[in-house]
């Protein structure tokens, strides 16, 4: 071939284009009136495209396929052919050869398209006009300018103004190899590596060293944002392949399925999107096989006949959320307890112990299933340990959520990318480890009062953390670091673990981090504990905490899971918030939705600029508020010599952080407020939390209303 980087680029357009022509032939089976015509000339302009740009460059299979299947669209969007199953059929099948011949375009001239010419041939020749002819092979080798407009290509025609290779925003965007894209990103994540070091080492001896400290800490974390958001892909990318996986699984079994996809412009990294094809596939195809029930079974159980499944993804801070749901019949705790007895899995006393999100979670086991027959599309349970183990190994995590005659909910928490990730950074007997802040629910400070809470269930210790009881895992225990009595106070991280939540036992905990994931060394590829590794600021490598690999070798599996107790009130009724208290003692309360992350600081971590407080942490120099000055009424009192900055998750776009001196606990708290007169922004009402009247407050919006706040 005479120009490798037309070809390739042919081939790269080529395939965006057929990918919309499956997703859109997918939708077209059920259009009608103007919406159709609309359908049918969209694809009709991707195949257009598609044969005038292989014309040009002398690819001759490639544009008679694609000729004869636009010429069958064009007899669609005149009336003089039906859309039929049939038809749909037919031009996926056509589909699928034009993917194919486009992946090896060398050996595409020499491929046999014989069988597929002639089934189109005959769909054209149902209607008694002649078959319209291919293209001439000479004008295949016409000038550039045919590439604008192919020849014989009214002006009118609505395919002539989208053609592959010179598009009108093709100035305006580059395409570069992937190679070069992940190697700008181990340069920004070693250029991150650099800037924690230099914020450890380098002490600002004056105003103008602190403004160039800072000036390098915002200029490394723009570089990082903006390398990351060239690996990142809009989600609908990966989900656009799924409406055929459902239709083709639909008409196999019988059944009516609607897919719905929600959140197709969410972004996500291009790492994370390639390992996530297969668990979604497979999620897929087992909510249509055993989640959707049959349409006489649905109409008998008072639903409609037509089966739905979502597929939604929702973005929440540093996590992606993605959601597989389905109307289904949901998974029968009931019948799922007894294979799993059956199985020898479980004793038939633990089994009438466990409730029924910890029953269902055992479909997660290898090998388990509750299919009757096990089908060559899925079964609810084989496989499933398999999609777990994939979405672990990216750093994510699977929970289900099934109600029973209703439907089942796989929800998926997923990384926004896997190079760099926010880190608590916490000490462990002799060891410095890094646990990921997507896993982190909370930290609670093991004094003399949290330690009273600290009880002996079944065969282990758990902590009663308001009505649930979590299991403790001493985690210098747990890496054979010798336990060393002191009357320190300890913490306990809650993290989500397992197919609930469990306590590490930490000894320290120091400043949060961004840190720079690298692979783990061959020789602690066996430990499954560790996600990973990093080197911190000051040179030294800290290997990063696997939550579910901890939960694991700490023996709290799928069916160990946290016991909840009697509830105070309905999930749906009260919210967890962090308490706090000024310096008179009165009481606050912020949701901990609302907050990103609380700092401890002491006196020497404080700077000032231009008479304002600051402190200086990994993406920015953060301006520090005093409640007084965001909250009416509040008795002014100076910045103390340690206390915590609160983080709001939310801000105008300033970095802007709330000042604590004295934290509480997280409580739960009702919804309902009752109003504060007068209003105050940011005051959301106030409550009576732990039998003591409480301020609720919306950090974002108090710091957001604070004139000047830059």
């Amino acid at each position: 071939m005479e120009d490798a980087a037309l070809f390739e680029e042919f081939r790269i357009e080529a395939q965006e284009h057929l990918t919309r022509v499956a997703d859109g032939l997918v939708r077209l089976e059920r259009c009608e009136g103007a919406v159709l015509i609309e359908e049918v000339n969209g694809l009709f302009r991707a195949l257009h495209s598609i044969k005038g740009s292989a014309g040009f460059l002398g690819l001759r299979n490639v544009e008679l396929v694609a000729h004869a299947a636009e010429t069958l669209l064009d007899r669609v969007r005149k009336g003089q052919q039906q859309v039929s199953t049939s038809l749909i059929d037919l031009l996926l099948q056509v589909n699928d050869r034009l993917i194919a011949l486009v992946e090896d375009l060398e050996a595409s001239n020499s491929a046999d398209v014989s069988s597929i010419l002639d089934r189109l041939k005959q769909a054209l020749e149902s209607n008694p006009s002649a078959i319209p002819e291919a293209p001439k092979p000479e004008s295949t080798h016409q000038a550039l300018p045919t590439l604008i407009q192919p020849a014989g290509q009214d002006e009118k025609d609505p395919g002539s103004h989208h053609h592959l290779l010179l598009d009108p925003d093709r100035g305006r965007t580059i395409r570069i190899p992937v190679a070069v894209a992940d190697r700008l990103m181990t340069l920004a994540s070693e250029l991150v590596l650099v800037r924690n070091q230099a914020l450890k080492r380098l002490e600002p001896r004056d105003a103008a060293e602190r403004e160039l400290v800072q000036r390098l800490s915002t200029v490394t974390s723009d570089i990082q944002r903006t390398v990351t958001s060239t690996r990142m892909q809009p989600v609908g990318t990966l989900f656009q392949r799924f409406p055929r996986v459902v239709r083709e699984i639909s008409r196999q079994l019988g059944k009516t399925i609607d897919l719905v996809l929600q959140g197709t412009e969410v972004e996500l990294d291009k790492g994370v999107i390639e390992r996530l094809a297969d668990p979604l596939t497979h999620l897929i195809r087992n909510a249509c096989d055993h989640g959707i029930e049959s349409p006489a079974a649905r109409l008998k159980a008072g639903k409609q006949a037509m089966g739905t499944v979502k597929l939604i993804a929702l973005h929440e801070g540093s996590l992606i959320h993605v959601i597989v749901e389905d109307d289904g019949g949901g998974i029968d705790p009931a019948k799922v307890g007894r294979k799993a007895v059956e199985r020898g899995l479980l004793a038939e006393d633990e089994r009438a112990s466990m409730t029924a999100s910890r029953l269902q979670s055992l479909i997660l086991r290898p090998g388990f299933s509750t299919a009757e027959v096990v089908t060559d599309l899925s079964g609810r349970g084989v496989g499933l340990d398999v999609v777990q183990s994939n979405i672990e190994a990216i750093g994510g995590s699977l929970q289900i959520e099934s109600e029973l005659g209703q439907g089942t909910k796989f929800h998926l928490r997923l990384p926004l990318t896997l190079a760099i990730i926010p880190c608590l950074v916490v000490e462990a007997g002799e060891h410095r480890l890094c646990v990921p802040q997507r896993d982190i629910k909370e930290l609670v400070l093991l004094d003399g009062t949290a330690k009273a809470r600290l009880e002996m269930g079944h065969d282990r210790q758990v902590f009663r953390l308001r009505d649930q009881l979590i299991p403790v895992v001493a985690l210098a225990e747990l890496l054979g670091s010798p336990v060393v009595e002191s009357d320190a106070p300890r913490f306990l991280a809650v993290v989500r673990g397992g197919s609930g939540c469990l306590g590490l036992v930490i000894d320290a905990i120091r400043n949060p981090e961004e840190i720079v994931v690298k692979p783990l060394h061959a020789a602690l590829e066996s430990l499954d504990i560790f996600a990973g590794s990093t080197v911190m600021g000051d040179g030294q490598v800290s290997l990063i905490l696997d939550m579910e690999g901890v939960a694991r070798e700490a023996g709290i599996g799928h069916a160990s899971a946290a016991v909840v107790a009697q509830p105070l009130a309905k999930v749906e009724e009260v919210t967890l918030v962090l308490l706090f208290e000024d310096g008179a003692g009165a009481r606050y309360a912020i949701p901990l939705d609302a907050i990103r992350r609380v700092v401890r600081f002491k006196a020497a971590d404080v700077q000032y600029v231009t008479g304002r407080a600051g402190i200086r942490l990994p993406d920015g120099i953060w301006t520090m508020r005093r409640l007084e000055d965001v909250v009416a009424g509040v008795a002014p009192v100076p910045i103390p010599d340690a206390g915590y900055l609160l983080l709001p998750k939310a801000t105008s776009g300033d970095l802007l952080g709330l000042v604590l001196a004295e934290l509480i606990d997280t409580a739960l708290a009702p919804k309902v407020l009752q109003p504060v007169i007068p209003a105050q922004v940011g005051v959301m009402g106030v409550a009576e939390v732990c039998d003591k009247l409480t301020l609720f407050l919306d950090p974002a919006v108090l710091l957001g209303s604070v004139e000047g706040g830059r």
